[in-house]
Order: structure tokens, then sequence, then C-alpha cells
């Protein structure tokens, strides 16, 4: 329960600051509107009720100047903008990001958890709500604004064995109000890592858990099956660090090839780049992922790795690329990425010395998303940086 408007405010800007940066590209594409100012207006009203924390952050990083990761993280993005005589957009919205959530982890009272975790849950629950209108949508088959067509070739082995299994012809890639499904994948996942953490009782938690985990399946996004994995993986053997890495190496490289059978005619070649090699009938590609890659490190080593711009790649390769950390190189510099790669580590490391007192749905939260940086833009995303940076703190707290 909330105290003041204070938190009242606090609670409807946050939930409405995740939700709007999720469903502002479904706006544009579906029906090219704009929200852009709306977001501004509540990462306004943010920045103001928690100007303490703000402050207190601000405080503390000039306190320990050169001996602290996040002091030098944003002192070599701001060198990096002066060496390029350009102030990245991108830049700045990582920066921003960085410095609000990292300032709300620090706030002490236990009604700003509830605030953050309440937020989260909110926009999961209007996520889930625009997930199964997708489903009712599919199932009528007359159109096609919450929910995408799965392109010739995708893919996706588990619902082709899906189809089979029960002669379906399913072929809808359920996205509700964001424009990609795994957009919509990462706001459920957000959900379900901060239910445990609720005063509700554990019965109307297990309601939530089922709704989050089925329109998880539905979205069909492939972390989905990576945070139901490692929820597995957690729940049966709870310490299973060398398994997880097993599963996420395997997750990666099925992420960086992309396999078709020989008598299968390909009609769409994004995702089939190039052929890597041939085992018995099955033909084995470089994928869409694994060619951004290629591109970037070509892109980056002819601007000699710190005259990179992040605009200036997606207009050579027509996408984003899809690895954040290119994508820190690219507005950020070498060394603003090897800053923030020392800062996961360290939260990572802070993380797992308090494991054994959290929940396993946070814990699959927590590593899937960390294993989805590798094909996932995500500097500017804030259901990110919160799981990844004031949660952790949050906990830290409460433990």
């Amino acid at each position: 329960m909330l105290i003041n408007m204070t938190q009242k405010l606090q609670l409807i800007a946050l939930s409405s600051f995740l939700f709007m940066m999720s469903i502002k590209g479904w706006l544009v594409d579906r029906f090219d509107f704009n929200i852009s100012i709306g977001i501004y207006f509540t990462i306004f009203i943010l920045a103001y009720s928690y100007k303490a924390e703000l402050l207190a952050y601000a405080y503390e990083r000039f306190q320990k100047n050169i001996l602290d990761v996040d002091f030098l993280i944003l002192a070599f993005l701001t060198l990096h903008f002066i060496i390029n005589y350009h102030i990245s957009i991108n830049g700045l919205s990582f920066a921003a990001l960085f410095i609000l959530f990292s300032s709300i982890g620090r706030a002490q009272d236990q009604w700003n958890k509830k605030v953050v975790i309440n937020s989260i849950l909110i926009a999961a629950i209007l996520c889930t709500i625009g997930v199964m209108i997708g489903f009712i949508e599919g199932m009528l088959g007359n159109s096609s604004i919450f929910n995408l067509i799965q392109p010739p070739n995708y893919p996706n082995p588990v619902l082709n064995i899906f189809n089979s299994l029960f002669s379906t012809n399913w072929y809808y890639q359920i996205s509700g109000f964001q424009l990609s499904i795994n957009y919509t994948a990462y706001l459920l996942i957000g959900g379900l890592a901060t239910i445990s953490f609720t005063d509700y009782s554990q019965g109307f938690k297990n309601i939530f858990i089922a709704i989050f985990i089925s329109a998880l399946i539905l979205s069909q996004a492939k972390i989905g099956y990576l945070f139901l994995t490692f929820f597995g993986i957690r729940f049966l053997f709870n310490s299973a660090y060398t398994l997880l890495i097993v599963i996420s190496f395997s997750y990666l490289a099925l992420s960086h090839l992309t396999i078709n059978h020989i008598d299968t005619v390909l009609e769409n070649a994004h995702y089939f780049k190039s052929k890597f090699f041939l085992l018995g009938d099955y033909e084995f590609y470089v994928s869409f992922f694994l060619w951004l890659k290629i591109s970037a490190f070509h892109y980056l080593n002819a601007s000699h790795w710190f005259l990179g711009n992040y605009n200036e790649f997606i207009a050579i390769v027509s996408a984003e690329p899809h690895f954040l950390w290119v994508s820190l190189v690219l507005i950020g510099g070498p060394i603003t990425t090897l800053l923030v790669l020392i800062k996961f580590l360290q939260v990572e490391r802070n993380y797992r010395e308090t494991d054994s007192m959290q929940s396993t749905l946070f814990f699959a939260a927590f590593y899937a998303l960390i294993i989805e940086t590798v094909v996932w833009d995500a500097f500017d995303a804030p259901i990110f940086w919160i799981i990844f940076l004031t949660i952790p703190m949050l906990l830290k707290e409460r433990s």
C-alpha cells in the first residue's frame, strides 16, 4: 500500500514509462502515432520525484571519483562525445537510464521497493492483455494489429513441432502492444521476476505466474524458452551454474546458426545469410545475428573502433546491431564498453553472493536477460536496467 502522493506519482510515472517505451514502435508502425512527448514527460516526473536519490547518487560518484566504475563509465562516455564532436542521442538515452535506475536502487525505504516492483507488474499485466487480444485476433484471422504473421522459413522449430503434433497451421507471432515479440517477452519476464517479492498471497502469485507464462509461450519469443529452461534448472538443481553455462552456449549457438533441410526451398534469405557447412541432410547457415556481428566487426575496424557511429552503422546494414556490446562501442567507445562490462561482472558477483536467499523466477530472469544482451540492443530498454541494476540493489538491502 502506498502512503503518500509522491509514491503514487512514482508508481504512475514508472509504470507508464515502462509501458510507453515498449509500445512506442508499435504505435508508430500501426497508427503512425508518436508518443515521444509523453515519454519525455514521464522521465521529467521520475527525475523530479526521485531528485533526492539522483542527487545522492551524483554526490557519491564525485566523492569516489576515479575509484568508482559508474563515474568512469559516464566520464569516458562524455569523452567519447568530445572526441567525435557529436553528442549521441542513443548515448544520452543509455546514460539517462543508467543514472536513473542506479539512483532508484539506492533508495532505502521499503515503499520504494513496492513502487518499483508494482510498476513492473502493471506494465507486465498490460502487456499480457495485449497478448491475449493478439491471440484472439489470430484465431479470428481477420487482421494483424496485435500479432505478426511469421515470415516464410522463419527458424522456429518449436512452432513447427507444435503444428506437426496437432496438425495445425498456426503461423502467428503474438506481440500484443509491442512491435517485437522479444520486447513482449522482456516485459513478461520482468513481471515473473518480481512477482515473488510482492506481499500478495501465494495463491494470487501462482495465478499471475501461470498467466504470465502462458502469455510468454504464446508470444513464441525464443528468450521465453531460455527463461523457462533456466527456471527449470534452478528449480530442480538449486545450484547449477555449470549447467547454466552449457545451456547459454547452446542458446547462443542456435541463435547464430540457422539450420535447413536440403529438401526445403528457402523462400526468405533474411535468416539464412550464407551457407556455413553441410551435415548429413541439413545445411547450416550464418544467421542474421552472426551476419550483423561480422558486419559490425568490419565497420568498427574501418572506423578504428573509437570513431564508429551507431546511426551510420544502421544506415549501412539496414538493421540495429542486435548486440548490446557492439551498440555500446558505437555510442560510447571501447573504453566505456569495457567499464560497463566490469560493472556487469560486479553486479553479477554481488547477486551470486546473495543468490541463495532470492527467488527462482528472478534468478531465471536475471541470467536470461544477461545472455540475451548478445542478441539484443538493451542499452535503451528500461526493463533491462531495472532488472539488472535496480532490483539487485533493492534485494541486497532486503537481505
